[in-house]
This record gives C-alpha cells, sequence and structure tokens, in this order.
C-alpha cells in the first residue's frame, strides 16, 4: 500500500507513524509512548480524524490517561471500525474507560485485546451482550476466562462471529454459539431466502437466545408443533428465559399450545408451571429479554406489558410511541428498574389502567402530564416519591 508519513498531514513529524491511504489506516504499532502521546495531543487539536478507519496501537504500553485520551478519540471519530489494542499492557483497571465506551459504541466492528494482562475479562463479557455493532473480538492471553459468565452473555448476542480466546478446546459451549452466529450472518448475506429451520432449531438447541431472536427477526419462525417440541426442549434444560421468548414468539397461538401440553405424557412439571403462568394478552418482556426481544414489536392485542428488571434509567421515547400503538394496553409493569424519570409523553398511553413503578428507588417526581390519565392508578411503593400529582 502507498503510504505517507503523518507530518505531510499535520506538519508533526513521527518517525514510525504512517497513515496508508487506501485504507485509511493509521499504524502507530512502532512508535514509542511518548511520542504516541504527542502525536495525539497534535492531532486531536488538527483533524479530529474523522477519516481514520483503521487504527493500531499494538505495542505501546499505554496508562490509564492514555486509554481515556483514547476513548475520547473513538468518541470524536465516526469512522473508526477497526482497533488494535494488543500487547498495550492493559490491565482490569486500565480497561474500564474502554469497556464503558464499547457497551453504546456503534461503529466499532473489529476489537483486538490479546496479550494484555487483563486478568480479570468478567466486564468485557457485558460488552459481548450489549454491543450490537463488534463483529470480531480477541482476548487470547489475557488470562482464563470464566466460561459460565461468557456464555451466558453470548447466549444474548448474535453479532460476535469471530472470538478468539486461550483453551478455546474447553470453551466449546461458547465456540458453538459464536459458529451459529458465523453461519446466520453469513447465510442471511447469501440469500435471506435461503434461511434454513435448522437454523433456528440450532439456537433453541444451544440455548442461544440472541439467535433464536435474530431468526424470528428475518422472518423464520416456527409452527404450533414446532414450537410445542421447543418448548419441551427448554423445558428439560430448566430454560425459563428460552421458554418465555418462545412464548412471545407464538401468543396468538397460547391457548392452543397449552391445551396440548397439559393433555401431553411427556410434558415435564416445570415447563408447565412457567407456561401456566403466562397468558395470551400478557407480553413478559421482563428480566431483560426486552432487550433480545427489542425490534420484533409487541402483539396488538397485549392488554399486559412487564418491563420489570431491564435496568432502564429512563424509557426509551420509541418504546412509548411502540407502547402507544397497543389499542388494548391496561397494565404496564415497570417495577424494579433504575429510573430517575418517566418521560412526559406517557399521557399517550390513554387507555392505561394500571402503572406499576415501585423499587424504582431514584424516581423522585412524575411528569404532570400523567395526570391526564384519569382511570390510572399506580403502585409506587419503595421510590421516593413523596406524593403523587394531583389530577386537575
Amino acid at each position: 500500500a502507498q503510504t505517507e508519513v503523518i507530518f505531510d498531514l499535520i506538519n508533526y513529524h513521527l518517525v514510525g507513524l504512517t497513515v496508508f491511504d487506501c485504507a485509511n489506516i493509521i499504524d502507530a504499532s512502532t512508535c514509542s509512548a511518548p511520542v504516541f502521546r504527542a502525536w495525539v495531543a497534535r492531532l486531536f487539536g488538527t483533524l479530529r480524524t474523522s477519516f481514520i478507519s483503521h487504527l493500531r496501537l499494538s505495542g505501546i504500553k499505554l496508562n490509564m490517561e492514555d486509554v481515556q485520551t483514547l476513548t475520547s478519540y473513538i468518541k470524536e471519530n465516526p469512522n473508526l471500525i477497526h482497533l488494535d489494542l494488543s500487547c498495550c499492557g492493559i490491565t482490569s483497571q486500565t480497561l474500564v474507560p474502554l469497556t464503558s465506551l464499547l457497551m453504546n459504541n456503534t461503529q466499532l466492528t473489529c476489537l483486538n485485546l490479546s496479550s494484555n494482562p487483563i486478568r480479570d475479562c468478567g466486564r468485557l463479557a457485558e460488552v459481548v451482550e450489549k454491543n450490537s455493532t463488534l463483529t470480531a473480538l480477541s482476548v487470547r492471553n489475557c488470562g482464563r476466562l470464566d466460561e459460565e459468565t461468557w456464555q451466558q452473555h453470548f447466549q444474548r448476542s448474535s453479532s460476535i462471529i469471530e472470538f478468539e480466546a486461550d483453551q478455546e478446546e474447553d470453551l466449546v459451549p461458547i465456540m458453538a454459539l459464536v459458529d451459529l452466529n458465523f453461519q446466520i450472518h453469513t447465510q442471511s448475506l447469501q440469500n435471506r431466502r435461503a434461511l434454513d429451520k435448522d437454523l433456528l432449531h440450532r439456537a433453541i438447541e444451544y440455548g442461544h437466545y440472541a439467535a433464536t431472536r435474530r431468526m424470528f427477526g428475518l422472518g423464520v419462525f416456527l409452527s404450533e408443533d414446532e414450537c410445542i417440541e421447543a418448548l419441551k426442549v427448554a423445558g428439560r434444560r430448566s430454560d425459563p428465559l428460552l421458554i418465555r421468548i418462545l412464548l412471545l414468539s407464538s401468543l396468538d397461538k397460547y391457548d392452543s399450545i397449552l391445551t396440548k401440553l397439559t393433555a401431553s405424557e411427556n410434558t415435564c412439571p416445570h415447563l408447565l408451571s412457567i407456561i401456566r403462568q403466562a397468558h395470551r394478552d400478557v407480553a413478559d418482556l421482563s428480566h431483560r429479554i426486552y432487550y433480545i426481544w427489542k425490534g420484533l414489536g409487541i402483539p396488538a392485542h397485549v392488554k399486559h406489558v412487564s418491563l420489570s428488571g431491564n435496568g432502564f434509567q429512563s424509557l426509551p421515547s420509541h418504546l412509548i410511541l411502540e407502547l402507544s400503538r397497543l389499542p388494548n394496553l391496561e397494565t404496564l409493569d415497570l417495577s424494579k428498574n433504575d429510573l430517575t424519570s418517566l418521560p412526559d409523553d406517557i399521557s399517550r398511553l390513554s387507555d392505561l389502567a394500571f402503572l406499576d413503578i415501585s423499587e424504582n428507588r431514584q424516581l423522585s417526581s412524575l411528569p404532570e402530564s400523567i395526570t391526564v390519565l384519569k382511570k390510572l392508578k399506580i403502585d409506587w411503593h419503595k421510590t421516593p416519591l413523596q406524593k403523587l400529582p394531583v389530577q386537575k
């Protein structure tokens, strides 16, 4: 590739720092840390680096200040998709600002953290679940992973299609989830019409929640009998989360499914217990199921929606809009979140009769607009609220 020394761009000579014009790549892997810091300070003040898509810092020893500077750079750059931080001396502590950023980053697709003394990668595992853009991640030579923790987060992610770690032979369940992600991704790119239900059945068999949801999102659904068999698989595995996801996909068939499972001799009691607690008019999106199901929509006939325990600090505007389109919505459960306020447009839920906001321990006030909901009753115990707005 044709190269230029960076001083041709910003009049600042740095030995070993090059830009690959053809791919918008900056490779600073041969720079010393002091030179790197000087370059970053200068570059921030001139170009804001909006052209860079690939940044390689491999081998530069980064301290906490460096990583914080780097995260501010990533926020400023809308085009960065590939970041190589291998062999940078990053520890669990210096990784914190980067993982916090990655939770909400929507452009980075490839991250290489190999050969860093991170040791505790638990926080990074959360990124796998919450970042839907990242497709490739390497944590090789970063210490042994907690297989159970990482598997739980991979079950909720369908975006990672390349994953490198130590002892991959001991991470068979995780690598199976990644392989399934890859197959769904490549097959959907080749021909969405050729998507096979076999992939959906494998996602259910592996307990891969995000892949199951992704297949639903691509229009691959189960017939009633197939849903019953899938529910039995989830029941035998004692997987209540998968059971609830499958029920969400088949709420319109709920009564028939319950009847057939009750009549079946090989239906486990655990499965029947969960299904009998459900109802065709209830959309149970509690305990972070919302983040798995998001984008698939709530069936229009639903009367009761539970969003309890999703960690909301505020309600997304698109969620209020979706709820307002449910003509029969009567009850809304927002309990056990981290809400600090409710949006004014909650008044759009004109037929809402019951709102549960209990155990939101930071919720100290409600919008005045809520008083237009004349039929509304509110459960507000275990909140800092002193009183409710007075209806006019």
